[in-house]
């Protein structure tokens, strides 16, 4: 069973993307896009299930690995995927009706949507070191066409920026690819770079060589994941993209090459000692955070207040990880789950405010409370819940990064996170406020209130209220397994 839904997880997208494609109608297309994404998270959840419940999971010769880890990646991916997946259709008929969008162009929106979504899920099911690269490259590739999709100017210039920024980072991290196999080769282990081989040799990995390869992966894919300074395709991408993509690109895109780093400090740190993991990973981290605070003070767009707030997230989960151990880890994968429900939701939400008011500009959205009080309600709630807001999700995770940080007595790093959240809440709240409180309203259009644009924003919303009250037990042992992952026994963590 647990082959079957890998096999069907990675067949169903593609599946989807080419049936939408060929399909001339748009309500058969949109139709045809809600059961895709059903059947792709369907299929997920039961892989998850399968590996939590009953191990690792093997296949196509062992090119194609599923472990916690893994798994935890795919429920993620799969989880944002489904969201988006359902608000699209409601989304793309108001920018038809609106906006001038020719219905044909669903057709091409679906294709590289779904494939977007295969190539991700490529990145969290390989094996092998070069081919997750390989996939990882091809997630840069298929989403540039959705960022440059609805082709203005600044569209077009967004996802060349992406595409060009994104793949020379990815060539740097190539090179650390190329030196973990020499490292491999001369270790006298095998000649694979699947991970599974390499974790078995990893003590016996020639250090100098591992040093310069984690330097060179996590710069590269460090690139992808938005880490500062090399984070400067990020808030144009995100700002650009249609609403839904923006949610997954914000939401699971950035956790991807996250994920791909996290693989290789695994492989490197017994080598090269926790050391250089840790530096790398806690500067990249506090840098991050460090450098998107300020621009959350003066933003004037939404979605690239979104966008900022982004790069501070991933930096606070790389800082997490980083500091390491088994709260550290923990924190930092739970915290990636938690970013991932609130800033699906609120670039979702940000969809209905823009197509309501016509703008992205924080100025010309105004008195968001008068002219739609639900919407008005929901985005003070999002607001407080990315800024890490007791009892919403994000402030569970926040604190268990304080709290590992505070464990490893590391305070002046405690100590300059918890001022730059604090300056975070600050401006996030004041922008919020602004749009919720201030002004007249003057929307421009009415938009539609379908069933599953309710669903896509009530299902995230739920998650973030849940989990700020409690982590079910099943999520923690989830965690815990995926944890284990990265903490082999006899290694010390980094």
């Amino acid at each position: 069973m647990t082959l079957l839904a890998l096999a069907l997880l990675l067949l169903a997208p593609v599946a989807t993307a080419v049936a939408c494609r060929l399909l001339r109608s748009a309500a058969q297309r949109d139709a045809t896009n809600v059961a895709g994404c059903c059947v792709t998270a369907a299929a997920g959840y039961l892989l998850a299930a399968g590996v939590f419940m009953g191990g690792p999971v093997f296949a196509a010769d062992g090119s194609l690995a599923v472990d916690a880890l893994s798994a935890y990646m795919v429920v993620l991916v799969v989880t944002v995927a489904l969201l988006a997946g359902l608000y699209s259709p409601a989304y793309l008929r108001h920018d038809i009706a609106h906006e001038g969008l020719q219905p044909q162009r669903t057709a091409e929106y679906y294709l590289w949507y779904h494939l977007f979504l295969w190539t991700m899920l490529l990145v969290t099911v390989m094996n092998n070191l070069g081919l997750l690269w390989a996939a990882i490259e091809a997630t840069t590739v298929v989403s540039a066409m959705l960022v440059g999709f609805y082709q203005s100017k600044a569209a077009l210039e967004a996802a060349w920026k992406y595409l060009m920024l994104c793949s020379v980072g990815i060539t740097i991290a190539l090179f650390g690819v190329l030196l973990t196999y020499y490292a491999a080769l001369a270790a006298g282990g095998p000649v694979s770079l699947n991970w599974t081989d390499l974790a078995t040799i990893s003590p016996q990995l020639d250090p100098k060589f591992m040093r310069l390869a984690l330097v060179f992966v996590v710069i590269g894919f460090g690139t992808k994941a938005g880490f500062a300074p090399l984070h400067a395709w990020l808030p144009d991408a995100h700002s650009q993209a249609p609403s839904p993509v923006s949610a997954v690109l914000s939401g699971v895109l950035l956790s991807c090459a996250l994920y791909g780093i996290l693989r290789f400090v695994a492989i490197a740190a017994p080598s090269v000692g926790p050391g250089l993991p840790k530096a790398l990973l806690v500067g990249f981290g506090m840098l991050s955070v460090a450098v998107a605070v300020p621009f959350l003070l003066v933003q004037r767009d939404l979605k690239r207040l979104l966008a900022y707030s982004s790069v501070e997230h991933i930096g606070l989960s790389t800082l997490a990880i980083g500091i390491g151990g088994p709260l550290g880890l923990y924190a930092g994968l739970l915290h990636l789950m938690n970013h991932a429900l609130v800033k699906a939701f609120l670039f979702l939400l940000t969809g209905n405010i823009v197509q309501r008011y016509g703008t992205r500009r924080i100025a010309g959205i105004q008195g968001l409370l008068t002219v739609a009080p639900v919407t008005g309600t929901l985005l003070l709630t999002g607001a407080l819940a990315i800024t890490g807001m007791p009892p919403l999700s994000i402030f569970v995770s926040e604190f268990g990064i304080v709290a590992a940080g505070a464990a490893q007595s590391m305070w002046p790093a405690v100590a300059l996170v918890v001022l730059l959240l604090a300056v975070s809440f600050v401006a996030i709240i004041y922008h919020a406020l602004r749009m919720v409180l201030g002004g007249e309203g003057k929307a421009q259009a009415v938009i539609e209130s379908s069933l599953l644009r309710r669903l896509a924003l009530a299902l995230p919303l739920g998650g973030m209220v849940a989990l700020g009250l409690v982590v079910p037990a099943p999520v923690t042992a989830a965690l815990g397994q995926a944890v284990a992952q990265l903490l082999p026994a006899g290694v010390p963590a980094w």
